[in-house]
C-alpha cells in the first residue's frame, strides 16, 4: 500500500512538473518571431529562409535581430546582405558603421542599403567613403547607391572627377553612365560637374563598342543653359581634354563635335546662337595634308561625323530661326541653297 502511494505521489511530482514546462519549440522558418530566435541565435538556415520571406512588414521585423546578431558577430557577411536587402531605416545604425569600415566590398554593398533605406542624409557619407576607393572594380556599388538617391551637388562633383578618367581605368562605360545620371539629378551649374558630363559624351570603348552617350546627353539637357559654353568650346575643338581623348582611341574631334552638337539641339538655347553662327559663317579648315596625314579610315570618319555635325548644328538653327530678317533665318536660306558665298561653301571640298 505503501509502494502504491509512493508511485502515485511520484507521477503527481511528474505530471506538475510538465504543467510547468514549456512545450518543444517547433521548427518554423516560415515564422518570422521564430526567425528571429534563429538569427539571434547565429542560426546560417534562419539568415537563408530570412531572405526568401515575402511580406515587407515580415522582414522589417527581422532588423532588430539582425543588428543583434550583427553586434554580436554572428555571421556579420550575411547579416549585412539582408539588411541591404530589406533596406529599412532602421537598419542604418549597422549599414553606416560598414560603410565607414575598411572593406571596400561590403562598405559598397551598405551604401546600397542607405539608399535603398532612404537614408538621403547619409549621400555625403557614401561620396567620402567612395573617395577612398582606390580599386576602380570597387566603385560600382557607391555610384549605384548614388544614382538611385536625390540630387546631390557634392556627388555630382565626386563623380565627374571620376568619369574623366578613360572609361577602361574605371571599370568601364557602365561606371560612366551612372556618373551621367548622378550630375543630370544634381541639376547643378557647378563647371566641374558640367565638364564630367561633356567628357562623358566621349568616354566610349571602341571594342566592343560601348557608349554612356545617352545618359550625358540627358544629363546635359537636365543642367540646361549653363552647360552651352562647355559644349561650344568642344563643338570648335576648343576642350584639349576631350580633343586628347579621342584622337588617344583613334578618332577625330569631329566624334566629339558631333556629341557636342546634338546636346546644344537639344537643349535648344539662346546662349548657342550666336557661338553657331559665327562658327557657321567662319568654318574650320582642314587641309588635304592633313585628310592624308590621317590615313583612309580615319579621314573618312572625320569625314561622316563632321557631315552629320553640320546637319545637327543646322536643326538647331532651324528651331531658332524666326522667318524674316532673322541671322539664323538667313544663314539656313544660304545653306539650303548652297553654292559661292555661302556659309556652306566653306565645306564644299570636302
Amino acid at each position: 500500500m505503501a509502494n502504491i502511494r509512493h508511485h502515485l505521489l511520484v507521477l503527481l511530482a511528474l505530471l506538475l512538473a510538465a504543467t510547468t514546462l514549456p512545450a518543444c519549440e517547433q521548427q518554423d522558418y516560415s515564422n518570422p518571431e521564430y526567425l528571429s530566435k534563429r538569427i539571434r541565435a547565429g542560426d546560417e538556415r534562419a539568415l537563408r529562409e530570412a531572405a526568401r520571406l515575402e511580406s515587407a512588414e515580415d522582414r522589417a521585423s527581422l532588423v532588430p535581430a539582425l543588428i543583434d546578431a550583427y553586434n554580436d558577430n554572428l555571421r556579420r557577411s550575411e547579416v549585412v546582405r539582408l539588411l541591404v536587402d530589406i533596406g529599412h531605416p532602421d537598419g542604418a545604425p549597422v549599414l553606416l558603421s560598414v560603410l565607414s569600415g575598411n572593406d571596400n566590398l561590403l562598405a559598397g554593398q551598405a551604401a546600397r542599403g542607405i539608399a535603398r533605406a532612404g537614408l538621403t542624409e547619409n549621400a555625403s557619407d557614401i561620396v567620402s567613403r567612395m573617395q577612398r576607393v582606390q580599386n576602380p572594380q570597387d566603385w560600382e556599388p557607391f555610384m549605384d547607391a548614388l544614382r538611385i538617391m536625390p540630387g546631390n551637388e557634392a556627388a555630382a562633383t565626386a563623380v565627374s572627377e571620376i568619369i574623366q578618367r578613360p572609361a577602361g581605368q574605371i571599370g568601364g562605360v557602365p561606371t560612366v553612365r551612372m556618373g551621367c545620371e548622378i550630375i543630370g539629378k544634381s541639376g547643378t551649374s557647378n563647371p566641374a560637374a558640367i565638364q564630367g558630363a561633356i567628357f562623358g559624351l566621349v568616354n566610349f570603348q571602341p571594342s566592343p563598342w560601348a557608349d554612356a552617350t545617352n545618359e550625358c546627353l540627358l544629363a546635359l539637357v537636365q543642367i540646361g543653359e549653363p552647360a552651352v559654353e562647355g559644349l561650344m568650346e568642344v563643338f570648335r575643338g576648343e576642350n584639349d581634354a576631350v580633343t586628347a581623348h579621342v584622337a588617344s582611341l583613334g578618332y577625330t574631334n569631329a566624334v566629339a563635335a558631333l556629341r557636342a552638337a546634338r546636346a546644344i539641339a537639344d537643349i535648344r538655347s539662346e546662349a548657342a546662337l550666336q557661338p553657331m553662327l559665327d562658327w557657321f559663317n567662319n568654318p574650320p579648315q582642314v587641309t588635304e595634308q592633313q585628310l592624308q596625314d590621317w590615313g583612309l579610315e580615319r579621314a573618312q570618319n572625320w569625314f561622316s561625323n563632321f557631315k552629320t555635325q553640320i546637319r545637327v548644328a543646322a536643326e538647331y538653327l532651324e528651331h531658332m530661326a524666326q522667318p524674316g530678317d532673322n541671322p539664323a533665318h538667313n544663314l539656313l536660306k544660304g545653306l539650303a541653297f548652297g553654292g559661292e558665298g555661302s556659309p556652306l561653301g566653306g565645306f564644299e571640298n570636302f
